[in-house]
């Protein structure tokens, strides 16, 4: 089926079942959201990570997690199969999955005590002890990775990934002996698989989390719509709702480029889906609580509506899946710091193969997604993919677009594109002293706080790629340049480039789109998704 018309179908199938949990499992099971989680090589519907997220978006921008649970909450599991089990490990845990079965985590990994599982190696296989720190498998689960501490030799190699039955768990406290056919690619590959499994499930999450605040942004401008109505006026406070869209735009950007870097960069797709992963928590939540003032002013004498935004805000950024055996976004992006500090000012001389445009433009054709490719640990280079991707576009930018009919936003444009850039030398300057303190330098908070600037910067690539793209190929609000000089001159702000503030004819022109894109009843997010039945506070 056309992927278009599957997640029409899907939007108009929850839609009709309400909001009743039996409904809504009764609809998800209809339309086979299993299938999406499975590769298409194992009888699945997964074929580009893009339409992935949209499924994802679809199902949480109406605040539905439960009635998913198993199928979202499985597919970090799910993906370690994909990367590296045995083709005889794929399709059980295809049959599984497709079957309506559940696949967990059972704790372990590099994130959990040492003594949660360990394994050593055994004539016939591996004995597999279960630590006072194990939990019982989850109830109704029917296959389990498990990530045991295991010593299989060298750095970052400490970790072995198993595909078991709950029965074939070890009691606390005892050991048993497991196949070598359990083992998940190769003894000590645990970690590895993590990183391979982020480069697709920080982006997802990334995705979940705009989903759930694209209702949340809805429901902040219900209240003053139903008070002025369809037209121009607005709420009291267009300048919160201006932000929050421009911040879920921003990190709309950030995170379309991590769907598809899966495909077109995937040495990586681990940063980009990283940075996804982290904007998302980071913007949206801090956004979310600023839009409270807006109910607060609106609550029309009953506090139904601000209890349920509150609600739902606090469950924001709530992970999808159990995180013990996960990669944090943050982690993988305080890795890749080093690595800057070699980064050179791009030259004009084109030794450097660009960023496919591809990267920025939804739907463009792809080649076919690879989870199995080996992760290629971050090293010294040159340059820096996904930065002087800002670089070349900021040098031609002025020449482009719709500049000539918007000339407030050409001044504003140039000035903070030239801050954004000198922000990039700086960021190499100031990741100079990382590479030789050691590894005790990543764990500071002078390192994360060079990993939030980095995301910012990989988020203004991101937009300004969108913007060229859209520029190119379309007609409408996303190919002007007002969206995109208001979202770098926020990011700008976050990384204290302090530019003035973006040109209120620009300001004006994203707080018509908000109230536009509410009117006509469609997402917020980049693609503007028509939405089959009420996704507000109310509905």
């Amino acid at each position: 089926m056309n992927p278009v018309h599957r997640i029409e179908r899907l939007e108009r199938s929850l839609s009709g079942a309400g909001t009743a949990p039996e409904s809504v499992a009764l609809a998800l099971s209809a339309y086979g959201l299993a299938a999406e989680f499975v590769p298409e090589a194992a009888g699945g519907r997964l074929r580009r990570a893009e339409e992935l997220h949209q499924v994802v978006r679809t199902v949480l921008r109406r605040g539905l997690p439960e009635a998913a649970g198993h199928e979202l909450g499985g597919f970090p599991s799910a993906v370690r199969i994909w990367s590296g089990g045995s083709r005889v490990q794929q399709r059980r845990a295809a049959a599984l999955l497709l079957r309506g079965d559940w696949l967990a985590p059972a704790g372990g990994g590099a994130a959990v005590s040492p003594a949660a599982f360990t394994a050593r190696t055994r004539p016939g296989g591996l004995c597999l002890s279960a630590g006072r720190g194990t939990a019982p498998p989850p109830h109704g689960c029917r296959a389990l990775i498990v990530t045991a501490r295991h010593g299989a030799g060298g750095q970052g190699r400490d970790h072995t990934a198993l595909l078991l039955a709950p029965h074939e768990l070890p009691p606390v406290g005892h050991s048993r002996t497991v196949s070598w056919d359990a083992v998940i690619d190769r003894p000590g590959a645990g970690l590895e698989l993590a990183l391979r499994s982020a480069r697709v499930t920080h982006g997802v999450h990334a995705s979940a989390v705009l989903a759930r605040f694209d209702s949340l942004l809805r429901g902040a401008v219900a209240p003053a719509r139903q008070t002025s109505g369809p037209g121009p006026a607005g709420p009291t406070r267009p300048d919160v709702l201006t932000g929050a869209f421009l911040d879920l735009l921003v990190s709309d950007s950030v995170t379309l480029c991590a769907a598809r870097a899966a495909h077109l960069l995937p040495d990586w797709a681990s940063v980009c889906s990283a940075a996804a992963g982290y904007l998302a928590e980071r913007l949206l939540t801090e956004t979310g609580h600023d839009l409270t003032t807006v109910l607060e002013g609106a609550r029309f004498g009953s506090a139904r509506r601000y209890e349920e935004y509150a609600h739902r805000l606090g469950a924001l950024a709530a992970p999808l899946w159990p995180t013990q055996d996960e990669v944090s976004p943050q982690s993988v992006l305080i890795a890749r710091l080093p690595a800057c500090a070699h980064r050179l000012v791009l030259t004009a001389d084109g030794r450097d193969e660009p960023v496919p445009q591809a990267l920025f433009r939804p739907d463009a054709p792809l080649p076919a997604l690879d989870l199995e490719r080996p992760i290629r640990c971050s090293r010294p280079t040159r340059t820096d993919a996904l930065l002087d991707s800002l670089v070349r576009h900021a040098a031609g930018i002025g020449y482009a677009g719709d500049l000539a009919s918007h000339p407030g936003c050409r001044t504003a444009l140039a000035g903070v594109l030239n801050r954004l850039v000198a922000a990039i030398a700086e960021l190499s300057e100031a990741c100079a002293p990382l590479e030789a303190a050691g590894h005790g330098a990543l764990t500071g908070p002078y390192a994360r706080s060079l990993a939030d600037r980095y995301a910012l910067l990989v988020a203004a690539a991101a937009c300004v790629g969108v913007w060229w793209q859209q520029r190119a190929y379309t007609r409408g609000f996303l190919s002007e340049s007002c969206w995109l000089t208001a979202a770098l001159h926020r990011i700008a702000g976050l990384l204290g480039a302090a530019p003035p503030e973006a040109p209120d004819s620009c300001l004006h022109r994203v707080h018509e789109e908000v109230l536009a894109r509410f009117d006509g009843g469609l997402s917020y997010d980049l693609r503007a998704t028509p939405l089959a039945g009420p996704t507000t506070l109310d509905g």
